[in-house]
């Protein structure tokens, strides 16, 4: 690894930590259901605390815009998520009643490991791709309340 060469250390700088969970990110659509919630539940995490620089980097817009094009943020890699997404789900036939279903199966005891024991590798990829939708949604919903706390915090 590049960290290890020269200096002897063989810790990571934090960057690359950011850089894996956020191409684990941007993969959500193929990512197991578990993998989803521990990715998106570290960022929601991080998105909560109290650093000004620390919200700045993960919620704030105008980082985005001040970076050079192809650098990954939070705010990039979720807009590109919901944009794939949503021309995904508009090629599925029956969109909306299989996402009511992928919930439903969700809900389910034993629920969350239902696309494991799928033989069809095609409708795999397709539980996976309904349940990563599913698990965008929440997200979202979970950072627009932290950015809702934040600023009636600050008011």
């Amino acid at each position: 690894p590049p960290w290890a060469g020269g200096g002897g250390g063989s810790t990571p700088p934090p960057a690359c930590f950011l850089d894996v969970l956020l191409r684990r990110l941007g993969s959500m659509f193929s990512n197991s259901f578990r993998v989803n919630t521990l990715v998106t539940g570290i960022f929601a995490r991080m998105a909560g605390y109290t650093d000004p620089r620390q919200h700045a980097f993960f919620l704030d817009p105008r980082l985005s815009d001040a970076l050079p094009p192809g650098t990954p943020t939070l705010l990039r890699t979720l807009e590109k998520l919901s944009a794939d997404g949503a021309v995904r789900l508009s090629k599925l036939p029956r969109c909306a009643a299989r996402l009511r279903e992928a919930r439903a199966t969700l809900n389910a005891p034993g629920g969350a490991r239902a696309d494991e024991e799928m033989d069809d590798m095609e409708e795999k990829k397709v539980a996976r791709f309904l349940r990563g939708m599913i698990v965008l949604r929440e997200f979202l919903q979970e950072l627009q309340a932290v950015v809702a706390a934040k600023k009636q915090c600050c008011q």
